[in-house]
């Protein structure tokens, strides 16, 4: 249905309805997210009269139902003393309320009900607050019955509190996390002896957010159950020596909300035996070298078609040179260019790499970006490299997921709908039969 509409009451079909519901819908391809998608929304429900109350001060209400502005409440977490990067949390949860005002005091008895309700649930309080209102902006019968707006917001529960007991510093009014002082530690366990012990943590997360770049050295030496995240990049040195556990290297975002970076520097990875790392970016030089039993994934993909005959193919390359040098076990994933003198003393382990012939990314191009000497085989990938791709992609689809990055953690997803056709391999010589097709 559709309608012109002046500067006053609808005109067209529209005039006809009567005590009708209405939804307003705005799409647009491009699948970001606009200020100009409210505008238009906002502007839309003007047009329902009889809602917003400019018919003789009448009106049931209207509304715009958005998700959560997380960068909002970020910085609110932040001017409270709390973690701001719980708002990016996907247990991070916002409740409002609209309190009838018959007397004070029933406001404050039920608001307190309603934090005993989200206590039971096991969920952490983390700041209630009056939301801001514009009374003008109200028509005459809905001003005489204005509520009292609250908004509160929590998470919930991180980990079971029987695995982890959290201290934090005082603070009036509830007892979630924050404070001035947050330190995390397994719970006392009394045995039946009168001993007690400190059992093994079973999870704890490490989390970066708001475009930072930790120094050289993150993730060094990790052992499970620490998982590092962190939405921005990092220096030299990402994951030496892992041993268990996760590091996971996200895009940030930056002052205008978009997600940019997540690259690493050198030597990502070097002698990691066990353990999963995610680059969403770029690597610099000597990713991977001597790895022997950690999976390895970087995403940076190439921004349009290559030409090698500029040479310096390290300069355009989302690897810039040395990948997997004396590798001896597990898997590395590239999503985009491996860049050159790859594969040096490889003796083990397989590199999967994404094939783009539309962007000059073919077999001859993966020839060339072989160090000298190599002893390696460019293969396609077979039934047997299955189950692998899709471990490594769906473990990097997690993370996006978690980052609140689903329309990326799609466009990842899809590369498996013809992983034959989108994925070759590199293995070492003689490891294996290889037909290059």
């Amino acid at each position: 249905m559709t309608a012109e509409y002046s500067s006053g009451l609808a005109q067209g079909p529209m005039i006809d309805e009567h005590d009708s519901c209405a939804i307003i819908a705005s799409i647009r391809r491009g699948g970001e997210a606009t200020h100009g998608n409210l505008k238009r929304t906002i502007e839309a429900l003007g047009k329902m009269e009889h809602r917003c109350g400019d018919i003789h001060g009448e009106g049931d209400g209207c509304g715009v139902l958005t998700d959560i502005p997380r960068q909002l409440w970020a910085a609110a977490l932040e001017d409270a003393g709390r973690p701001a990067w719980l708002s990016e949390d996907r247990r991070f949860f916002v409740g409002y309320f609209m309190v009838p005002v018959e007397e004070p005091e029933h406001v404050r008895r039920w608001q307190d009900r309603m934090l005993a309700l989200i206590a039971a649930t096991g969920a952490d309080l983390l700041l209630e607050q009056a939301g801001a209102t514009r009374t003008e902006a109200l028509g005459r019968m809905a001003r005489a019955q204005e509520p009292f707006f609250w908004q509160v917001t929590g998470v919930m529960s991180l980990c079971p509190l029987h695995e982890i007991e959290r201290r934090h510093g005082p603070r009036a009014g509830h007892n979630g996390i924050g404070g001035q002082a947050e330190t995390w530690h397994p719970p006392v366990v009394h045995n039946g002896d009168g001993c007690s012990s400190r059992p093994v943590l079973e999870s704890a997360t490490l989390r970066f957010y708001a475009s930072s770049v930790p120094g050289n050295g993150l993730g060094a030496f990790n052992r499970d159950p620490i998982r590092i995240v962190v939405e921005g990049g990092a220096q030299d040195g990402v994951g030496k020596v892992l041993d268990c556990g996760r590091v996971v290297i996200l895009k940030g975002l930056n002052h205008e909300g978009a997600r940019i970076d997540g690259s690493v520097g050198k030597g990502l990875g070097y002698r990691a035996t066990g353990g999963t790392i995610i680059v969403q970016g770029n690597a610099d030089s000597r990713a991977c070298v001597r790895l022997s039993g950690a999976d390895v994934i970087i995403g940076g993909e190439i921004a349009g078609a290559l030409n090698d005959s500029l040479g310096n193919l390290g300069a355009t390359a989302n690897v810039k040179g040395f990948l997997c040098e004396y590798m001896t076990a597990e898997r590395v994933l590239v999503v985009g260019d491996p860049g050159p003198w790859k594969c040096a003393g490889m003796t083990g382990g397989v590199l999967y790499r994404r094939l783009q012939p539309e962007f000059n990314l073919d077999w001859e191009a993966f020839q060339r970006r072989l160090a000298k000497g190599a002893q390696v085989e460019l293969c396609p990938t077979d039934s047997g490299d299955g189950n692998h791709l899709h471990e490594l992609i769906d473990a990097y689809i997690d993370e996006l997921k978690l980052s609140n990055q689903t329309h990326v953690a799609q466009q990842v997803k899809a590369l498996l709908q013809e992983w034959q056709r989108n994925f070759a391999k590199v293995i070492p010589l003689h490891s294996g039969i290889c037909i290059h097709q």
